[in-house]
């Protein structure tokens, strides 16, 4: 594969994994460890930090939920962990190590130490940096995928984005309303601030955005000034035309830069459950759920996705 030079990159990392998951399950089988090397972050992640959900595993992991829950699925079956109500919130389920998982641990951490010095060994002296290489692709590919970054180049050609300018209020009054009496029904707080974006957005320190696609405007999305640190998310939308260019997440990139400029430490929003669409776009970008601690303006509002930017 070497000759297929950059790639044939994931092959070549893929084929390197499956080598070291191999030798793993070797080394474990061959000290008498029934366990398999597919469950070490979980086990791992769970020793050092306790009790989590399957939630906080997949954000620690970098994998989707259903990983997780496939892999405390078997786990649990393995009797290495365990499951339970949350004693704050019940509607959380607590994942924990079992007293077999804490007797595994202590047969397996010597062997783990072992390989880590190895595999250090290794890196320093045949491949130095690698594992900072690793590291820097890791976060660029999570903060763009690389999908994106590929389809991007093609897809966003002709796209600009802009701050806010009283010329494009129609165009922000009309695409909001389409969008949302698509899936809801058009709320008073919804003409209030379609109407008067200036005093509802501007006046108080927030910004609306627009991308424009060959000189017309597709999408638009606002923040709204909670205080000097924390703004909201609200007023996206991006018209049926315009949808599967990624022009969504880049007007929302423009947003999360124009509100970092501002000194702005986290963004938070409102959206519902509904719109499948929506919190998949947002929980890619790195939003995350909350608790709803007050009562929203709007009646469609069953969820709170907050954002930290520092």
């Amino acid at each position: 594969m070497k000759s297929l030079g950059i790639l044939a990159l994931g092959s070549r990392l893929r084929a390197l994994s499956d080598a070291l998951f191999r030798d793993v399950q070797q080394i474990y089988c061959e000290n008498g460890i029934e366990f398999s090397p597919r469950f070490f972050p979980v086990l791992a992640h769970l020793h050092h930090h306790g009790s989590s959900s399957v939630g906080e595993l997949a954000q620690a992991l970098g994998v989707t939920h259903a990983r997780v829950s496939q892999m405390v699925a078997s786990l649990e079956q393995s009797n290495l962990v365990s499951l339970a109500r949350g004693k704050e919130d019940v509607r959380r389920t607590e994942i924990s190590l079992t007293r077999s998982a804490t007797t595994l641990l202590k047969r397996i951490e010597p062997i783990w130490s072992k390989m880590r010095s190895h595999l250090e060994r290794i890196i320093s002296e045949e491949a130095p940096g690698f594992d900072v290489a690793l590291d820097q692709l890791e976060t660029a590919l999570s903060s763009c995928s690389f999908h994106d970054r590929v389809q991007n180049v093609t897809s966003q050609e002709g796209i600009e984005f802009l701050l806010w300018s009283p010329e494009y209020c129609i165009a922000f009054r009309d695409l909001n309303t389409d969008w949302i009496e698509k899936y809801f029904e058009l709320e008073e707080e919804d003409r209030k601030t379609l109407s008067d974006p200036q005093k509802k957005i501007l006046n108080s320190g927030g910004m609306v955005f627009f991308a424009k696609l060959h000189g017309a405007v597709v999408g638009t999305c606002a923040l709204v000034k909670k205080s000097d640190r924390v703004y909201e998310l609200v007023k996206m939308a991006i018209s049926p035309l315009a949808q599967g260019r990624g022009i969504g997440k880049a007007l929302l990139k423009f947003a999360e830069s124009w509100a970092m400029e501002q000194g702005a430490q986290s963004i938070e929003l409102e959206t519902s459950s509904k719109l499948k669409a929506a919190l998949r776009l947002y929980t890619k970008n790195g939003y995350r759920r909350t608790p709803i601690v007050h009562e929203s303006h709007y009646e469609r509002v069953d969820v709170a996705m907050k954002k930290q930017l520092s």
